[in-house]
């Protein structure tokens, strides 16, 4: 995991792994509610926990981001709106 401080109006992190990835294709089904792919429905958990975190990135005018890494895995780039130094931080 790699957290970013301020750059361009934004404070970024991000995390990669190194696992058997998504195709191209399905990784912005990640971000849907209750997502799950077809050989991983018996695995436990909700399929909940990215369509939680993109919907605060969004909300708070950020985002939440799906790419391939390479040579395997995903990355996801969780942004959110970082005031410059010294500036007051307000709500949206």
């Amino acid at each position: 995991m790699r957290v970013s401080g301020p750059s361009g109006g934004q404070a970024l992190v991000r995390v990669a792994d190194d696992g058997p990835g998504v195709p191209a294709g399905r990784r912005e089904l990640l971000l849907g509610r209750f997502a799950r792919a077809p050989e991983h429905q018996n695995v436990p958990g909700s399929g909940l926990g990215l369509a939680i975190a993109e919907e605060i990135a969004r909300l708070s005018g950020g985002g939440l981001e799906v790419a391939g890494n390479d040579p395997r895995g995903l990355v996801f780039a969780f942004r959110l709106p970082c005031p410059a130094e010294g500036q007051p931080y307000t709500e949206r």
